[in-house]
Formats: C-alpha cells, sequence, structure tokens
C-alpha cells in the first residue's frame, strides 16, 4: 500500500504517515471526517493500520472511523495490519470489534495475510477471535499453505501447534508441503513431514512433493529418505526424473539416480527422461548424465521417434553429436518412416543437417509416403537445406508414393526459393504426380503467384489437364483471390474456356470459389462464350444462386440472355436462391426477368414451394409480389401440393400467413385428400387450424391412406386438438 502523490494527499492523511498524534487530534477536533476515501477506497484507519500508528487508530476509532471498512481491493485495516505486522495495531481494531474472518477480493482472511507475511504475533491475537483456523482463500488454500509458500517457519510452526491441518488440500488437492517443496524450503519440508505430511500426496495432476520440488536436490534428498516414491506419475505419465531433465535441473538428475530412479521408464507418450533432455531447452547435462549412467540411447517413443529425432525437432545440433558419439542409430526411423534428418529438413535446421551429414546420415531415404529429405525441405521452404541435399547430386525428380517431386512440393508451398533452386539446378518443369498434375497446378491451386509466373517463364506447359481434366487456369480460378495468377494464365492459355471432364469452365470454378477477381479477368476473356449453349445444364448462374454470392450473381447476369436457364432436374436460378433462402439473390434474378411460376421437370415444384417449404418469409413475399400471375399461389406440384399445404407441414406459420393474405385456396387436396387443415391437425398446430378455419377451410373431409374414412373431428381427439370450429359451432 503505497500513497502516491503525498503531497496532494489530504490533510489527515499527511498527519498520519507522518505519526503526528496532536495533528491528527487537532484535525479531527475541526471536524474532519474520518471516513474520507480515496480513489482506491482507502481510508484515515486504513493509513494507520499500514503504518502501524495504532494511538492514531484509536483515536480515529474515537470519533467514528469504520473500523471494518474495505477499499477497492476489500482489505479491511485489519488485513493491512496483518501485512505489516504491526501486533498493537492488531489489538487496537480487534478490540473495537473488527472482524477477524473478513475477506478480500481473493477470500484471504487477515490470519491468510498474517500467515504469508510471518506476522506471527499478529496471528496470536487473531486466534481468539478466528472461527476456523484451517479458513480457505478462494484457491482452497489455508493459512499454512502461505506459510509454507513463502517459507515462514515460525509461522508454520505455530499454525500447526494450533491444528491447522498438515495435510489440508487446496483446490488443486496440493497440500502445504508441495508448496514447501516447490519453493525449495528444505526447513518448512522437514518440519511439514515431522508433523504427519503425506510425502505421496498427489494434486489433481497426479503430482507428488517429489514432482514439485523445482530441481532441488536437496529438498528431494528429503523426500526420498521419507519415503517419497521415485518411480510415481504424473496424469502424462512423467515421473520426477522426466520433471528434472525437462526444466534442466542437473543436480535433481543426479540425487534421483543416486537413489536408482529408473532412466527408461516412458511416459503415456513413450518417452524415456532422454527423450525430455534431448529435447528441452536446458537440457544438455542431464542428456549428458543420463548417458553416462548407462541410458538406451535408442529407445524409441510411441511415435517410433528416438531421442536424436527429438533434437532434430528442437534443432540441438551440439546434443545430436553427443547422442551419435554414444551410439545413437543416425538413420533410425519413426513410425511415419522419417529419419533425423528427414525431420531436420523439415524443421528448416541446417547445422543440425550439416552434423548429421556428416556422421553419415542417409540423404536419399524416403519415408513411408516416399518422401526424401529433399522433399521435406522444400515442403516447408528451407532453401539452405535444399542447397545442402542439391550439393550431395542426390535425385532432384524423385517422386514420392503420389508421384510428387521436391518440386510439387515448393510450388504448392510457394517456396519461391526453392523453386528457384531446383529450377537452376535442372529439374524438370512438367513431370506428372498421381493425379496428372505438374507443378505448376500446384502453384496455380494455391494463388503462388511468384511460383507460377517463374514457371510458366521458363517453359512449364499450361494446357495440361490433371485426372479431372482441369489445367492450372482451373485451379487458379477456384482460390485466386488477388487475380493475378489467372490474369498472367489467362495471357498464356490456348483455351480459357477449357472444360474439365464434367464440362465446367474455369468460370465455374471462379464461381464456386467466390473468386470475384479471378472472374472479372475471366468474364473480360470469355464472357462471351456464357449463352454458347455448350455449357453443361449447371450454369454459373446456377452456382451463385445456390450460395447466395449476390455479388458474384450481379456480374453474371448482364452476360446471360435467359436468367430462366434450367439445370439438369429443371430447377432455374431462382428456384436455387428460393431453396435456401438468399433474398438478395432472389431480388437480382426476379429484376433480371426470372420467372416466378416455373416448375421444374422432376416435382413440378416452383420457386414459391421452395421459399414456403423452408420458411424463407423474405423471399416468399417477394416471389409472390413479384408473380407474372397471382394463380401462383396454388401452384401444384407432382402430388397436387400447393406451397401453403408445404407451409403448413413445416410449421412456418408467418409462411402460412404471408400465402393466406396473397389469397392461397385453403381447401385444395393433394393426392391422398390431404388438405393444409389435415396437415395442421394431424401434426398438433392448433394456431393454424384456427388460421385456416377462419379463411374457411373445410372439416368435412374424409382422408385416405392409413387413416381410411377417418374425420378431421376423429382426428383432432388423437392429437390432442380438442376444439374444431365449422360455422358457430363448436366441438368440444
Amino acid at each position: 500500500m503505497v500513497y502516491h502523490k503525498l503531497s496532494k494527499a489530504p490533510v489527515l492523511i499527511r498527519a498520519i504517515v507522518s505519526g503526528e498524534l496532536k495533528d491528527v487530534n487537532l484535525l479531527l477536533s475541526m471536524k474532519e471526517n474520518p471516513n474520507l476515501q480515496d480513489a482506491e477506497n482507502r481510508s484515515p484507519l486504513h493509513a494507520a493500520s499500514y503504518f502501524g500508528e495504532d494511538k492514531i487508530a484509536e483515536a480515529l476509532i474515537q470519533v467514528g472511523a469504520r473500523v471494518n471498512s474495505k477499499d477497492s481491493k476489500w482489505f479491511t485495516p485489519l488485513h493491512l495490519a496483518c501485512y505489516v505486522g504491526h501486533q498493537p495495531t492488531v489489538d487496537v481494531l480487534l478490540k473495537h470489534n473488527a472482524d477477524a474472518n473478513a475477506r478480500d477480493r481473493s477470500w484471504c482472511t487477515p490470519l491468510h495475510i498474517a500467515a504469508a507475511n510471518n506476522s506471527v504475533e499478529c496471528v496470536q491475537s487473531l486466534l481468539p477471535f478466528i472461527s476456523n483456523i484451517n479458513v480457505t482463500d478462494r484457491e482452497g488454500r489455508t493459512g499454512l499453505h502461505h506459510a509454507a509458500y513463502n517459507g515462514n517457519y515460525e509461522m508454520t510452526q505455530f499454525l500447526i501447534s494450533n491444528g491447522c491441518g498438515v495435510n489440508a488440500c487446496d483446490k488443486r488437492y496440493r497440500r502445504p508441503l508441495h508448496w514447501a517443496a516447490h519453493m525449495r524450503h528444505c526447513d518448512i519440508t522437514v518440519l511439514l513431514i515431522m508433523n504427519g505430511a503425506d510425502v505421496n500426496a498427489k494434486d489433481k495432476d497426479l503430482y507428488t512433493p517429489l514432482h514439485a520440488c523445482s530441481g532441488s536436490p536437496e529438498v528431494a534428498r528429503i523426500l526420498l529418505e521419507n519415503g517419497a516414491e521415485i518411480d510415481a506419475k504424473t496424469a502424462l505419465g512423467n515421473t520426477p526424473l522426466h520433471l528434472a531433465c525437462l526444466n534442466g535441473y542437473p543436480g535433481m538428475v543426479k540425487e534421483l539416480l543416486d537413489f536408482n530412479a529408473p532412466m527408461n521408464v516412458p511416459n503415456y507418450k513413450g518417452q524415456s527422461p532422454l527423450h525430455i533432455s534431448a529435447a528441452s531447452t536446458h537440457g544438455t547435462e542431464c542428456m549428458e548424465i543420463l548417458l553416462s549412467e548407462g541410458a538406451d540411447v535408442n529407445q524409441q517413443s510411441l511415435d517410433g521417434r528416438t531421442a536424436l529425432h527429438m533434437t532434430a525437432i528442437h534443432g540441438r545440433f551440439v546434443r545430436s553429436e553427443f547422442l551419435i558419439s554414444n551410439g545413437a542409430v543416425i538413420d533410425a526411423v519413426d513410425s511415419s518412416g522419417c529419419t533425423t534428418l528427414h525431420i531436420a529438413a523439415f524443421y528448416g535446421h541446417e547445422l543440425l543437417s550439416r552434423t548429421l551429414l556428416s556422421f553419415g546420415a542417409d540423404p536419399t531415404k524416403k519415408n513411408l509416403i516416399g518422401r526424401t529429405p529433399l522433399h521435406m525441405s522444400c515442403l516447408s521452404g528451407f532453401v539452405e537445406c535444399c542447397r545442402k541435399f542439391i550439393h550431395l547430386n542426390v535425385d532432384l525428380d524423385v517422386q514420392d508414393a503420389n508421384g510428387k517431386t521436391p518440386l510439387h512440393l515448393a510450388a504448392y508451398n510457394g517456396s519461391i526459393d526453392c523453386l528457384d533452386l531446383l529450377v537452376s539446378s535442372g529439374a524438370k518443369l512438367n513431370i506428372t504426380d498421381n493425379q496428372n498434375r505438374i507443378p505448376l497446378h500446384y502453384a496455380a491451386s494455391q494463388g503462388k503467384f511468384n511460383c507460377v509466373y517463374t514457371l510458366v517463364g521458363i517453359g512449364s506447359d499450361v494446357n495440361i489437364a490433371d485426372v479431372n481434366g482441369c489445367i492450372p487456369l482451373h485451379l487458379a480460378a477456384a482460390s485466386d483471390y488477388d487475380g493475378k495468377c489467372v490474369e498472367y494464365l489467362l495471357s498464356h492459355c490456348l483455351d480459357p474456356n477449357k472444360k474439365d471432364n464434367n464440362g465446367y469452365t474455369p468460370i465455374h470454378y471462379a464461381v464456386l470459389g467466390r473468386n470475384e477477381e479471378g472472374l472479372q479477368h475471366l468474364l473480360k476473356a470469355c464472357g462471351d462464350k456464357l449463352n454458347s449453349g455448350n455449357l453443361p445444364k449447371l450454369t454459373p448462374l446456377h452456382i451463385a444462386s445456390y450460395y447466395g454470392y449476390n455479388e458474384i450473381l450481379r456480374m453474371l447476369l448482364p452476360l446471360f440472355n435467359n436468367t430462366n436457364i434450367r439445370d439438369e432436374t429443371g430447377k432455374t436460378p431462382l428456384d436455387l436462391a428460393s431453396l435456401n433462402g438468399h433474398r438478395q439473390c432472389v431480388q437480382l434474378l426476379l429484376r433480371c426477368g426470372a420467372l416466378v411460376a416455373s416448375h421444374d421437370n422432376i416435382t413440378q415444384r416452383t420457386p414459391v414451394h421452395a421459399a414456403a417449404a423452408n420458411g424463407h418469409l423474405d423471399c416468399l413475399e417477394m416471389l409472390l409480389d413479384n408473380a407474372e400471375t397471382p394463380t401462383v399461389v396454388d401452384a401444384l406440384d407432382v402430388n397436387r401440393r400447393t406451397p401453403l399445404r408445404f407451409a403448413v407441414s413445416s410449421g412456418n406459420i408467418k409462411c402460412v400467413i404471408a400465402l393466406l393474405q396473397h389469397g392461397a385456396n385453403v381447401n385444395i387436396a393433394d393426392i391422398h385428400h390431404h388438405t393444409p387443415l389435415f396437415r395442421a391437425v394431424y401434426s398438433g398446430q392448433f394456431d393454424v387450424v384456427e388460421m385456416l378455419l377462419g379463411q374457411g377451410a373445410s372439416v368435412n373431409v374424409q382422408v385416405s391412406n392409413t387413416l381410411v374414412g377417418r374425420s378431421l373431428f376423429f382426428l383432432s381427439m388423437r392429437t390432442n386438438i380438442c376444439r374444431i370450429r365449422t360455422g358457430k359451432h363448436l366441438f368440444t
């Protein structure tokens, strides 16, 4: 607690800080407010308590200072007196009914504060007023937890002697012994154990005090000599030796090994302490100790990796040398078939790669999917590693199990430096993989303009089609969102309107990928082909309408002579926009002459059916308001179902209302003689039943199929709609 800018503080506060009792009494006699508060809600009594002015505190209380007032952190004056360890002030406050069990924002009581600050005398004063010596804060910690954490020996001893639970758990099941061990307090560790602390107690993560002792050999020795389990495992399967290696504590490693800690025991990933020390930031000395004691240098984890693999992941080239000199198998493979060199190449560890190569690592070895270290470095874009392998005259055009060369992977990743190096070293441009794709396909598919520009500029074939019939332009059209690749490929492509095996052009791909920039270039180059009649029945217009790409639809519509073009099922773009509720697309299509009364070929449904069935009220109202004929509201599909029938069946009440407002016939029955009223009764929609009856729906209906000859009244009883109105009469 620091009072900033004391010169600007109220005169009463300045007098308290100066310890001038006479001045304080004079100010109080002049009616100075004893409960004034600063910006942090601290009162004069807080100041007196913090600065240990017990007589001033007494004077303030005598003139009405609130003894239990709280500041912005919920500290009372008693909290602050305990914080500074001033027993006389504590006694004054307690004499005037200060709450010894008051809590701050962290739920700490004055006992917690005193315990954390070794204020033994204050705790002595508090004890008669404390309801529970094992009271916990927000984290479940008792005063003993705080004393043990802060290394307060006298306080720890005092609390234990007064009944504080030595094995009390906080919310993470940590005991005072966990905290004493973690903070390396040997004396408190001994004291707690002598008083019954469980040396093998586990927290929520199954850490014992030995796991928690933070690399202190002295604390570890105390725990081990008192029965701590040396091979206890955490929730992740780590022993204390694993954690010592992880945190880089060589002294702790030696101490544990002196007590015969198992060196090769795996954690739940199958990693031994040697794996951990090989990878961790400060694990060099720990690794050397383990190897000198005979740790298995080639032990594999569950993913097949050895300690040497771990050095490759993290670039520990000095440790890799040490492991190799101690017998590590240099070309050992993990579960994916990768050697240490594969991993070093993938992570771009050029120095480590050089070290491995100098010890005889095989740069041509393939992993399970046929990739060499050169593939790996190209995939991740580390040119110096690539250069090192190329200097060894490895095969530049080696293909993996999918037929991809290093150049394919460099192009895919947009690694222009690797690509330039491969090409200048003689890599072939037009080798095809199993999908019949060349590197240019992959550069185009990822929108990597620099790679596309380089490959095309040195002779890569822009017209090669893959197994799906796609040339690089198709793939660029789908994903080149700045349009640069599309524009460049268009200037070199023989047929910018080329179709894939399904008849789709690059324009289709651009629309499907929502690539507005690429589409602009394509429309400029071949937009006049959209009305040629050679397009597949699923046009770009259909795709944009289905997905609701209104900006793309706006670009396409001026280029189509007929907005009512049908796909293979006879659906128009308006059908698809209505089906998915794309209001702006529906609006655009209607403005360009799309027909509302158009029936598809299979179900004979209209856009009105689609909007009504799926509850798209905005689209439905727009369609009905712009229909070329009002009778579309009662259009029949192949089963004689009207839009109203679909709206009722789907429970879309707002759509039902809109259709009724546009004059929908409530008594049209489908081929099973089901009217909208029947469907409403059958599905138990009382509000819709009332609405339809109000519009003149007939109740004298006999239905067929599974309910042959049964009336609506009988059906209403089955579905718990117990009131059917006809005229002025109610059946109940």
